[in-house]
């Protein structure tokens, strides 16, 4: 079956499913770049030839073009998704489904860097007798403190 047929069938079966536009537009432009990739890159126009190292290949290529993890990850769930709508409609067989054998890429950690104890007593000592600050005090503080207390918990 050819690659364009099937990608038109799938776009098609978001919009009966009542996907956002907008959801339909991610897809849509992903996927498309995708298949251009695959056409560009390896000649592919059947959807019985790809296999995963075909997109591992495109994923890598984003990876090198500077794209995050995440961002690439966003872009594999869409390519996955297109994927079992091959299997789902019996375009190929379940066990031939390229996306079965990828693993999402890992993301880095993000830390947040948080006030130190310090900085707290400064926050709430900046504008001493000062009617904001004193109802600042009594909404916020308790959260300050419960946000203290859960930091030091999870050291």
């Amino acid at each position: 079956m050819l690659f364009e047929d099937v990608y038109k069938e799938f776009l098609f079966d978001l919009e009966i499913k009542n996907y956002s536009i907008r959801t339909i537009k991610g897809y849509r432009n992903n996927n498309r770049a995708f298949l251009n990739y695959l056409c560009n890159e390896f000649s592919v126009a059947e959807v019985e030839e790809i296999n995963t190292s075909h997109i591992k290949a495109y994923l890598m290529n984003l990876k090198m073009k500077g794209l995050s993890e995440s961002y690439i990850n966003g872009i594999q769930k869409n390519i996955r998704s297109f994927f079992n709508f091959i299997v789902e409609e019996g375009y190929i067989a379940e066990k031939r489904n390229p996306v079965l054998g990828l693993k999402w890429m890992k993301e880095p950690k993000v830390l947040i860097k948080t006030f130190n104890d310090d900085e707290v007593k400064r926050l709430i000592n900046a504008y001493k007798g000062d009617l904001y600050v004193c109802f600042l005090r009594s909404v916020y503080l308790p959260y300050f403190n419960s946000y203290l207390l859960l930091r030091e918990y999870l050291r």
